[in-house]
């Protein structure tokens, strides 16, 4: 069975918080390497992930993990650009399907990311979207019919604008750890 990638997005600016975002520490390790290696230890294959703001931090961060690093020169125009750069990377008939997951949402484990692998592998569902806050968003999960419209997506949403607009055919998960992301201070201040 052809494998899972996984697009890990951390292009942007981080502007809410000041500081680049991907490189606060949560129990020991950065928000970014954290969430490549859960990538990893879920099995996801290509990991990809996608940096643009303080691209070489990012890529001195990354250097030792078995990740393909792609730079996107467009990351601030926004997410869509992110994903577009993270899905020109996948070798062509490279994955049965693709997930799609930040670097700011540091609750999200390897388990969470196998859960959503699962349910594509027993079900061959997909969408499959996380469930938190009273909305659909990432970790989401996109099989091969969906990746025109995540590619299609402007240059300024991301990928739960397409699970919106796809709400019922979308397997949804109940995720709450999703809804913890770190954008402001106050969010990182509140990290447990």
């Amino acid at each position: 069975m052809p494998p899972i990638a996984l697009i890990l997005l951390a292009a942007g600016g981080s502007t809410r918080m000041g500081r680049p975002k991907q490189l606060l520490l949560y129990k020991g390790q950065t928000l970014l390497r954290r969430a490549a290696e859960q990538a990893i230890s879920a099995g996801c294959d290509p990991v990809i992930v996608v940096v643009g703001a303080d691209a070489p931090r990012m890529r001195t961060e990354l250097a030792d993990l078995a990740v393909r690093i792609v730079e996107n020169p467009n990351w601030q125009r926004g997410m869509g650009t992110s994903i577009r750069a993270g899905l020109g990377a996948i070798p062509p008939l490279g994955a049965q399907a693709v997930v799609i997951t930040l670097c700011d949402q540091p609750l999200i484990d390897s388990a969470a990311l196998k859960r959503l692998m699962d349910l594509h592998r027993s079900t061959g569902r997909a969408p499959i979207a996380a469930q938190y806050a009273g909305t659909l968003g990432v970790p989401a999960l996109f099989g091969p019919e969906y990746l025109p419209g995540l590619a299609g997506l402007p240059d300024d949403c991301g990928a739960k604008q397409l699970l919106l607009t796809h709400a019922s055919q979308v397997l949804a998960v109940p995720m709450e750890p999703a809804a913890t992301d770190i954008d402001t201070p106050m969010d990182y201040q509140g990290l447990k």
